[in-house]
């Protein structure tokens, strides 16, 4: 069938799309300036009067040819030129054309080369940072999961295995293993909580409609209430000095942030030293400093103390429940709230400073 046979066209490529146009448009422009300087020299010549009929004719002629050559010399050596320019021109967008191939059958490809400080230079530069970001992410992803499984199946089986045992008799309950079983499903329970807080995070991201301006001070006060038993009971003493201020704020994350830090103060207070709260305002931003007393914290460990799932001290975490994604959480409320956090280390006083902009 004639249907089934394969049309003979002209290439498709964008290059030889603008190669061919740009020979049209040059093609073009030099036939109708030699056009033009072929009748204007047969006419200053015929109008001199100085060559015989069969003079004129030769020498129309060979202006003609002479042109005609010089015409299609000119298209071939331009053409060549804009095609050897625009190839040029051109590679870095077919260089982003096989990497986004590469990236669409779910591979990173290799980091494209910038040559240039143009418009297609910014945007392989953006190309670029836009892939190691996806790779990032899904770096991230991949070791969130990983984690999530550890930190999830350790409760679990610890859970699965007494209560098979109660089960078949093979140990007798008591009330320190009730205890036991309790701290597991808390310690279970605290995790899935913490993880909703992550999901709940991505989700003000995309919506912040619930931001209010609201006193902060007002806020950490009324958080740190709920801690008031606990302090009591842990023989505690809380130290709060608050100076007043309105922002713009999230107020459940802003207590969230509150409560993950006054918790892990609680958890690894030393000696029952007293636990410091401070807040002021300093230039355009407000400063909220919770520390107490606590193990020494290596440089190295400063570092990585927001990484999600990490610990200082993974036995002591796991004895008093900490999951390692508090100190994350925190990250990312102060991350949304475009403020900063760092912490400080002096011997074994330990401070964290958050730095929220006042707007």
């Amino acid at each position: 069938m004639l249907n089934n046979k394969k049309r003979v066209s002209l290439p498709r490529g964008f290059l030889w799309r603008l190669t061919f146009l740009n020979i049209f448009i040059i093609g073009l422009a030099i036939s109708l300036s030699g056009w033009a300087v072929y009748n204007t020299a047969c006419f200053l010549v015929e109008g001199m009067g100085g060559l015989p009929d069969q003079g004129q004719q030769q020498f129309n002629a060979t202006l003609y040819q002479y042109l005609l050559v010089f015409t299609i010399l000119g298209v071939l050596f331009s053409s060549v030129l804009h095609y050897y320019f625009t190839k040029r021109l051109v590679g870095p967008i077919k260089q982003l054309i096989e990497a986004t191939e590469i990236l669409k059958k779910g591979a990173y490809p290799s980091e494209i080369q910038v040559t240039s400080n143009d418009e297609i230079g910014e945007l392989i530069s953006h190309y670029n940072e836009l892939t190691k970001q996806l790779k990032d992410n899904d770096s991230q992803r991949e070791r969130l999961i990983t984690n999530l499984s550890h930190e999830i199946r350790t409760p679990v089986a610890n859970l699965q295995g007494y209560l098979h045992a109660l089960k078949t008799g093979t140990i007798e309950g008591d009330p320190d293993l009730y205890e036991s079983l309790y701290n597991e499903a808390n310690r279970l329970t605290l995790l899935i909580e913490q993880i909703d807080q992550i999901n709940h995070l991505d989700t003000i991201q995309l919506n912040d409609k619930e931001l209010a301006k609201l006193w902060i001070n007002e806020v950490i006060e009324e958080t740190l209430k709920m801690f008031e038993w606990e302090l009591e009971k842990s023989n505690i003493a809380l130290s709060v000095s608050l100076q007043a201020s309105e922002l713009i704020i999230h107020e459940e994350s802003i207590k969230q942030l509150v409560s993950n830090l006054i918790d892990n103060a609680i958890k690894y207070n030393y000696n029952d030293a007293p636990i410091k709260v401070t807040g002021n305002i300093e230039n355009d931003v407000y400063k909220l400093i919770i520390g107490g007393t606590s193990g020494p914290l290596t440089k190295n460990e400063q570092e990585k103390l927001f990484n999600r799932f990490y610990r200082t001290d993974p036995s002591r975490n796991r004895h008093t429940g900490g999951s390692g994604l508090g100190l994350s959480i925190v990250k990312d409320i102060v991350k949304f709230h475009q403020g900063e956090i760092q912490v400080e280390s002096q011997g074994n006083y330990n401070q964290f400073i958050v730095s929220l902009p006042i707007k």
